[in-house]
């Protein structure tokens, strides 16, 4: 939280960052278990571009309220777009491949 410039007293950051980090340990797990033999991989990247779209979504939202400085914010958002992309690319091309 502090890296990201948000208070550590602010129960909304503090809530969101444990989203942050529930949801993404939750699609690791998932996407360890996809990566066996029959498992699917395309979902699970679908899925983490999704995750990465709401998380652009959300750090804007808090940016906007004022939760985050500005530039921390939008270089946050900045990353969680850019990776969505990356993935949502990454999950067309598995489709394509199929």
């Amino acid at each position: 939280m502090r890296a990201a410039g948000a208070r550590t007293d602010d129960r909304v950051m503090r809530l969101l960052f444990r989203y942050f980090a529930v949801r993404d340990a939750a699609v690791g797990v998932v996407t360890l278990a996809a990566s066996r033999p029959g498992g699917d991989v395309e979902s699970c990247l679908l899925a983490q571009a999704v995750a990465d779209t709401t998380d652009a979504g959300l750090v804007t939202a808090v940016t906007a309220a004022g939760r985050l400085p500005r530039w921390r914010g939008r270089g946050a958002v900045g990353l969680a777009a850019g990776t969505a992309a990356a993935e949502y690319a990454g999950w067309f091309a598995l489709r394509r491949s199929r």
